[in-house]
């Protein structure tokens, strides 16, 4: 990409940074090291929908290395508290949404494939991952729907009580009546139903963050890949 001599906004500006990225000059988050710094590695469910009937991590919590190992019952004992809804909008009635609660950590079912379980810390990211090895579950698989159409569908198996049809909200814009009167109207009409791709972006460097709390002066200096930093502070 080369740069647009014009001034106007939004023009295209050369990257400055991707040669030292792409050939390993530059830093990740995974160069960042401190003395004594711990490694957390997360347990995530394999299924799409299941109830947890079992989840021992006794094996776990004496493995090599690992400091603590954290499940929703920590969470909630710390004053934990969900993550935030990030999008707040009101139906076509004016109704607030219909919120889900999404805990840090699962706390009886699993509701995607890749929920967080469990927290492993550990001395070592490799110790903390072949802990995690160690972690007995078991689970009592429930119904899934893997399309918004499966999920839309009459009977489809509910995924959170808030949302009884798989429904958070439905807005509109305009004037419905004004719409409904011109496509009465008109000669001809069409119908087109549209299927948006799967997107998979490819992140050179996946979600991470490294911390390091200074007590003297009571502050914290995170490292993160995140495009949102003003979300961070």
């Amino acid at each position: 990409m080369s740069a647009n001599p014009s001034n106007q906004p939004g023009v295209a500006y050369a990257r400055t940074e991707d040669h030292r990225l792409i050939t390993g000059q530059g830093q990740y988050t995974a160069d960042v090291q401190y003395p004594g710094m711990l490694h957390l590695h997360v347990i995530r469910s394999m299924h799409a929908h299941a109830r947890i009937t079992r989840l021992d991590l006794s094996a776990v919590k004496t493995a090599p290395g690992v400091r603590w190992v954290m499940t929703a019952e920590d969470i909630d004992a710390n004053a934990g508290q969900d993550l935030p809804n990030a999008v707040s909008v009101k139906d076509r009635h004016g109704e607030p949404q219909r919120v889900a609660r999404m805990p840090v950590l699962a706390r009886d079912t699993v509701r995607f494939v890749g929920q967080p379980i469990a927290f492993v810390i550990a001395d070592s990211a490799y110790q903390a991952q072949d802990a995690a090895e160690l972690a007995d579950l078991e689970f009592d698989i429930l119904p899934a729907a893997a399309s918004l159409d499966a999920a839309l569908a009459v009977g489809a198996p509910v995924l959170h009580e808030a949302s009884p049809h798989n429904v958070s909200a439905e807005f509109e814009a305009g004037d419905r009546a004004s719409v409904e009167a011109a496509f009465s109207q008109a000669a001809h009409t069409s119908t087109l139903r549209v299927v948006s791709q799967r997107l998979i972006p490819a992140p050179m460097e996946p979600r991470a963050v490294v911390a390091l709390y200074d007590e003297a002066q009571d502050r914290t200096r995170v490292h993160t890949p995140t495009q949102g930093i003003l979300g961070m502070l």
